[in-house]
């Protein structure tokens, strides 16, 4: 294991120096206008990323024998790759993502060396298999395909129940109508005429009475 270290490092050292750009250009182009031309605020941003990253790569470098050896280490750092993706369409309630495709490969990519050791009991590094947690991280890693596939077809907050994901200081647009209202709104020969009735519904648009429930 020891020999593969140093050629490990030199790779990780120059991907990040090749694409640490590339990061930075992704990360301005989701500021808006004012914010992406502040010298000030983009000196500050740049230089609290590159204090995390090296306090990042110190601890990895403490902790390695757990980060590498350790299964819920594995489950934890490696195997939750789109758990952001989840909550940043969750926060912008926004639909689109990655195609299925791309989750797939990047997820195979990522995961081939901890699966490699949890089930092939022959694997060079000696490590002992464990079926049950190669099978736990299949299972995380497909219910996190799941969820972003359904965030692109249903909703980005389908799996939250919506008396929890609704703000509640937002307004509410679908209001509880009686049916009694619905009623009295039917039997009218004109939805334009006046209402003496306090409890009768107006739509805030067309100015005419409801007659019919608000399908959410």
């Amino acid at each position: 294991m020891q020999y593969l270290g140093l050629p490990a490092f030199w790779y990780f050292i120059s991907s990040f120096t090749f694409e640490s750009r590339l990061f930075i250009l992704v990360w301005r182009a989701q500021l808006d206008q004012r914010l992406m031309f502040d010298e000030q605020f983009l000196r500050r941003r740049l230089t609290w990323f590159y204090i995390l990253f090296y306090v990042l790569c110190f601890l990895a470098v403490v902790f390695q024998s757990t980060l590498l050896y350790s299964s819920w280490a594995i489950l934890l750092f490696n195997s939750t790759l789109w758990i952001p993706q989840i909550i940043h369409s969750y926060i912008a309630r926004n639909r689109r993502g990655p195609s299925l495709r791309f989750l797939v490969a990047l997820f195979s990519t990522q995961s081939f060396m901890p699966l490699y050791l949890k089930i092939d009991s022959s694997n060079f590094l000696d490590q002992p298999n464990q079926p049950f947690m190669a099978m736990l991280i299949i299972s995380f890693m497909a219910l996190q395909l799941y969820i972003i596939k359904r965030q692109q077809l249903v909703s980005a907050r389908w799996f939250v129940p919506k008396r929890f994901r609704r703000n509640p200081f937002a307004y509410d647009y679908y209001r509880k109508v009686t049916q009694d209202v619905y009623d009295r709104a039917r039997e009218r020969d004109d939805p334009t005429a006046v209402s003496t009735h306090e409890g009768d519904v107006t739509c805030v648009i067309c100015m005419n009475y409801i007659h019919h429930a608000v399908d959410q």
